[in-house]
Formats: structure tokens, C-alpha cells, sequence
């Protein structure tokens, strides 16, 4: 008579093998998730600059860019110098929060900033950053991108270390 199931040693050997797969595929699944995060924290930064200059524009008053760097670190709109982008509600332009929040991506630093004083201003007038240009650097353990802020104030995104597909080097 056939049996229909599996035995005991089948079903050794399958999870044994799953496993392996489990073990050798881990890293790999980390490290894209990873660069995921690291690759979102520099676009929505980069989104971020450019609605800067757009609002700067359309409402007719000076925008300011403020920055906070390190493991805690945020970027943030505001109608008026400084904001304090770690709070919410502290980032407004017409009443509408604009920030980015280093919480939201999980291993990523930003590890340098080059702006005076962590902080840039976009004129109204043409919505340029004449003297207010710097950049600020995205870490993780795979990898460092740069978001490159120009007088011109309009962003762009390069990789310093590490290899995404979609940028180029710096």
C-alpha cells in the first residue's frame, strides 16, 4: 500500500535546504532594503529643495531650508528662519507641514551638511539660493549619497560610495 504524505526524512532534507537558501539570501535581502532607505531619505530630500524654490516663487515670500544632521536628523520648510524639523507643526508654509523625517529611514545618517549654518534661504524674487548653496551627505553600511543644492536652487543627487544604478558618481 502507497503512502500519500511525506516521510520524516523528506521533510528534514526540504527544510535543510529552505534553510540554506533562507541564510545565503538574508544579506542580500538587507542590503537592498537598505539602499531602499537610503535611496528614498535622498529623493524625498531632493523633493523637498525642490518645492522650495517652487513655493519661494508662488507665495511670493522668502523660503528657509533649516537642517538638522547626525542620527536624529530631519530637513525642513518654513515661511520664517528656523524650524525645528524633529517637531511637528514647526515646518509650515501656508499652513502646510513640509519636512523630512530621518525617523522614517531606518541605518540612515546624515552625516554632513554643508550649508551655513544648517540653513539656506530661497529668495522669492527669481527663487534662487545666491550664496545659500551647500550640500548634505545620506550614510548608510552600504553605501553614501550627496544632495547637491545650488545657487540656482535646484537640487540634484549623486553617489559618493557604493554603486545605485540610478545616480551618478559625484
Amino acid at each position: 500500500m502507497k503512502s500519500l504524505g511525506l516521510t520524516l526524512t523528506e521533510l528534514m532534507v526540504t527544510l535543510v535546504i529552505s534553510g540554506v537558501l533562507l541564510t545565503l539570501g538574508l544579506p542580500a535581502f538587507t542590503s537592498a532594503f537598505t539602499e531602499a532607505s537610503l535611496r528614498g531619505a535622498s529623493e524625498q530630500s531632493y523633493y523637498l529643495m525642490l518645492a522650495a524654490r517652487k513655493l519661494a516663487i508662488n507665495g511670493g515670500s522668502d523660503i528657509y531650508l533649516s537642517i538638522v544632521p547626525g542620527r536624529h536628523w530631519c530637513l525642513g520648510l518654513s515661511a520664517g528662519p528656523r524650524c525645528d524639523c524633529n517637531q511637528p507643526n514647526q515646518c509650515l508654509v501656508d499652513g502646510e507641514e513640509h519636512r523630512v523625517n530621518g525617523a522614517d529611514y531606518k541605518g540612515i545618517t546624515l552625516a554632513d551638511s554643508s550649508f551655513v549654518a544648517n540653513q539656506s534661504q530661497i529668495d522669492a524674487t527669481r527663487g534662487l539660493a545666491i550664496g545659500q548653496a551647500g550640500r548634505v551627505e545620506f550614510e548608510s553600511q552600504h553605501g553614501r549619497t550627496v544632495v547637491i543644492f545650488s545657487n540656482l536652487a535646484r537640487p540634484r543627487i549623486c553617489v559618493e560610495h557604493g554603486s545605485m544604478a540610478l545616480y551618478p558618481a559625484c
